[in-house]
């Protein structure tokens, strides 16, 4: 009787001490809170891929990129977060969602898919504040684990519908040539 009550206690236990290490699609990755999603399209070679990334980065407002052997890198600076297209209201959505989102991006081609990392990211009201780290305030337990805030979870869930939309390729149109009406 003894042990198993030490034993529903461990296993008890051990669930409680269990961290929360990603949420939607953001993780930790060296003691840093990353985005990272991974997105695949059908058909298609990696350098096709790559040319139709080529078009698409610069249709997306605020992000300055470079291509290179390793895929684009580049910064997204100042993009609004369209919050209430995913259900998020003015007065109760987590409010660094309210400012311009800033970061530092990286998109990896693989075969047919891409992955789009985004790290270093803050929010900041204007140039007179300060900026609001994810890194700092998404965490709890000296940045170990992410915070159970339930109104910056919502938040964050928002920001992730938000994040795939604008980096889906398969969303994008394109230029329309005049004679393809």
């Amino acid at each position: 009787m003894k042990k198993t009550l030490l034993t529903f206690l461990l296993l008890g236990f051990s669930f409680i001490v269990k961290s929360q290490t990603s949420f939607a699609n953001f993780h930790f990755k060296d003691g840093k809170i990353q985005y990272e999603k991974i997105y695949e399209i059908e058909g298609g070679t990696e350098q096709e891929l790559n040319q139709r990334l080529e078009s698409f980065l610069p249709s997306i407002s605020g992000l300055k990129f470079d291509f290179s052997d390793a895929g684009f890198t580049g910064k997204i600076q100042n993009v609004t977060i369209d919050y209430k297209k995913f259900g998020g209201k003015y007065m109760t959505t987590w409010i660094p969602l309210n400012y311009p989102l800033s970061g530092n991006i990286s998109i990896q081609v693989k075969g047919n898919r891409y992955r789009f990392l985004l790290s270093d990211i803050e929010t900041k009201e204007n140039e007179f504040t300060e900026p609001i780290l994810f890194d700092v305030y998404l965490t709890k337990n000296k940045g170990t684990e992410f915070t159970t805030n339930k109104t910056i979870l919502t938040g964050l869930e928002l920001l992730d519908k938000f994040l795939i939309e604008k980096f889906d390729l398969l969303l994008f149109k394109g230029k329309k040539n005049e004679d393809d009406w």
